[in-house]
Order: C-alpha cells, then sequence, then structure tokens
C-alpha cells in the first residue's frame, strides 16, 4: 500500500539520514537510512531500513520494487507483512528464531527483530547484504550471536537447515530465493521439523503446464512441507490494490489448500501471479487462528457508499466534498473535529476527510488508527498530530 502525504504539509522533509557506505557492485555509494513503522504491516514497532538513493539504484530490477516502495512510501509486504507481524507480536518473546532466507535490504529480519525475535537471514547479493548489515546496525541490532547473516551460493550455503543449524526451534522460515525454495526446503527435513510456521513462496511461469508435474519445484516444495507435518495454505488476494504488480497482496485471505498435492499445485496454479504459500501447525501454531483472533479495528474497516467509516468509538471518519473542506480545529464536547486532504502519488487525486476524534488516547488513535485508514504516511501523521495539538492548547 502506498502510503501518502497530506498536502497541508507536503513539504515536510520525510525522517531520512542521507549516509555514504561503500558497497560493491551496481548500487553506488550513496544510500539512506528511512525510517519505517508504526503501520497496518509493523504493528507497533518502527525500525531503520537502509535503501540506495538515486534514479538509476531505484531503477535497477532487483532494487527497484522493494527498495521504492520501503523509501518512498515507508512500508512494504501488504498481507505477507501483516501475517508476520501478528506471528511475531504473538510468539516472539517466548519462541524465538526467525530464519530469513532471501532477506533482500531485510525488512522482515528488522520486522522480526524489531518484536524481539533472534534472527538468521541469508542473501547472496552482496548489495543487499551490505545494506542490511548497515540497517541492523543502526537499530542496534548488531549482537552477531543473536542476529546472524549468511552470504554465500544457493543452495548449499542457503538451505533452511544450513542457516538454522544450531537452532532449537525455528518460529517462522520466509523462503523466498527467486527460484531456488525448492532446493532451499528439500535439502533435508530436520529444519522444516522444528519449525512452527512457514512462508515458501512457490516459483511458476503463469502457462507452464510442467509446475505441478511429479519431480517440479513446486511439487516438490509442497511435498517437503506436507512431509514435515504441516498444514498447507494460499494467501489468495482479496482484491487488487497498487501493490499488487509490484510484486505482493495488498489484502488477501489464507485458504487451506486440498490434500492432494497435485490439487493443491493445481490450486496456486489458479491463483496466477500470487504464489504465496504458508505452513502451520494448529492447534498450538494456529495462523488461521492468530489472524481471526488478532484482526485489528483498522484492518477491519469498510468505507461505505457515502464515505463513513465507524469502527468504534474513539473516532468517526467522513469524507467531504472539497467544497466543504474547513480550516483549523474546532472542539465539541471531549472530540477534536477538523479536516484533512490526502493526496495520492499514483493516482494524482485528492481526497477529503473530516476528523471526529476523542480527546482521549488522541495522538494514539491518529497513529494507530486514523491515519492508516485514509493511508497517511506516518511520520505526516505525527506532523498533523503536534498541529492539531497545538491549535488545541492556543484556544
Amino acid at each position: 500500500m502506498a502510503a501518502k502525504m497530506g498536502c497541508f504539509c507536503a513539504a515536510t522533509l520525510l525522517p531520512l539520514a542521507c549516509a555514504y557506505l561503500a558497497v560493491p557492485g551496481e548500487v553506488g555509494r550513496r544510500v539512506g537510512l528511512r525510517r519505517v513503522g508504526m503501520n497496518r504491516e509493523t504493528g507497533n514497532v518502527s525500525f531503520w531500513v537502509a535503501a540506495p538513493l538515486g534514479v538509476e539504484a531505484m531503477d535497477r530490477r532487483n532494487f527497484g520494487i522493494v527498495a521504492a516502495s520501503l523509501w518512498h512510501h515507508g512500508r512494504w509486504g501488504g498481507a505477507e507483512s501483516v501475517i508476520a507481524r501478528r506471528i511475531f507480536e504473538r510468539h516472539c518473546a517466548a519462541d524465538g528464531v526467525v530464519a530469513d532466507l532471501g532477506s533482500h535490504v531485510g525488512y522482515f529480519t528488522l520486522l522480526a527483530a524489531a518484536h524481539g525475535c533472534a534472527t538468521r537471514s541469508a542473501e547472496i547479493d552482496a548489495d543487499f547484504v551490505a545494506l542490511l548489515g548497515l540497517a541492523l546496525r543502526a537499530n542496534g541490532f548488531d549482537d552477531a550471536a543473536r542476529h546472524r547473516v549468511f552470504t554465500g551460493a544457493v543452495p548449499a550455503e542457503h538451505s533452511l537447515d544450513a542457516v538454522a543449524a544450531g537452532v532449537r526451534q525455528i518460529l517462522y522460515a520466509k523462503v523466498d530465493l527467486e527460484g531456488y525454495e525448492a532446493a532451499a526446503v528439500s535439502t533435508n527435513a530436520s529444519a522444516l521439523n522444528r519449525t512452527s510456521f512457514a512462508y515458501v513462496e512457490c516459483p511458476f511461469v503463469a502457462g507452464d503446464e510442467r509446475i505441478c508435474q511429479t519431480g517440479s519445484k513446486c511439487m516438490t516444495i509442497l511435498g517437503s512441507l506436507r512431509r514435515a507435518g504441516f498444514r498447507l495454505s494460499a494467501l489468495v488476494a482479496a482484491s487488487k490494490g497498487p501493490g499488487a504488480t509490484g510484486g505482493f497482496v495488498p489484502q488477501g485471505r489464507l485458504r487451506a489448500l486440498p490434500g492432494d498435492l497435485h490439487e493443491a499445485c493445481l490450486f496456486l496454479q489458479s491463483l496466477g501471479n500470487v504464489n504465496d504459500l504458508y505452513g502451520d501447525r494448529p492447534p498450538v501454531h494456529d495462523l488461521h487462528g492468530i489472524l481471526a483472533a488478532d484482526d485489528s479495528p483498522v484492518a477491519a474497516v469498510a468505507v461505505d457508499e457515502l464515505g463513513d467509516a465507524r469502527p468504534d468509538e474513539d473516532y468517526v471518519l467522513t469524507k467531504i466534498a472539497p467544497a466543504d473542506a474547513r480550516e483549523g480545529v474546532r472542539v465539541v464536547g471531549d472530540a477534536f473535529i477538523f479536516d484533512v486532504q490526502v493526496y495520492d502519488r499514483d493516482t494524482r487525486q485528492t481526497t477529503h476527510w473530516r476528523i471526529h476524534a476523542r480527546r482521549a488516547a488522541f495522538r494514539e488513535t491518529m497513529v494507530h488508527r486514523v491515519c492508516d485508514v485514509i493511508d497517511l504516511d506516518v511520520n505526516v501523521c505525527d506532523i498533523l498530530v503536534s498541529r492539531v495539538e497545538d491549535q488545541i492548547q492556543h484556544k
């Protein structure tokens, strides 16, 4: 989901710390640190992510989608990120270690570490490894024993068994290795047997009839997970959004796969470009149960035809016409009333909202709920809240 900047502070600087880091390859020497978090994808945590600067770095195929989304919008992963953070919120304190195979610049590694998990990350691209190392140091996640980064060739050094060697229990294994996933999870079953939740991208090419033949990569992955005792589910897109063409599902739901592996593969194939495969172990590690029990008010909000959203008594959002927008903050009883206009860079359209927010827990309600609903960047949201509070103090 692309974050938006309200035009009331369109010139506000994002919290970026430019740095110069010598990294090999085509990235160049100019990178920056971007603060991300406090949104639906990350939950109540925030952390620094390192990404390359400059048009050439952003356009580079391997960097473009992820780095540009993190740098310009401060978020990544859509439903995949929501699922991961809900696992981390519930289990990191007790269960422990997250294996991130194909870590890229380390978004999911950093998300896990921010929630208190130890991490084991694997990445073959030296540029990505350098950026992840910078981000780990910037966040204070520089305990090498607790947060290990593996480099080397696929699959030998990047099998789940190699990365998780010596780890008693793996809370969450994410395996996204651009076509090498089957080798990473089929080398040996011991690591999968010690894993509570698994996410594996099932690689295939649209229209390839060999995808679900015996011995194919996708069938190998399905077989490895099933033999390790996982219940298998697929992430099904709930809607098409700005992230759907960028490699992830903006919003989605899990659907349990058929018991027959060939039928399961055919179902995955029917989803097109969405090939996110999940494994869990109910009843203790029940992913469907976590998502149902932890569904947040923000995720449940639906804006009706009139533009009104009423998730609880703490706030009310109303979509208004531009001509009805008013300046300033009004105080009515225990509520603040003010109007905000949000500009969408992707569609180049402006939406006007009237916000009624209770005085009690105003900042928390805005940052953790309201701004996410109207897709307002968390940093811009913080500035908005401060301005509202300043105006109230002078009334």
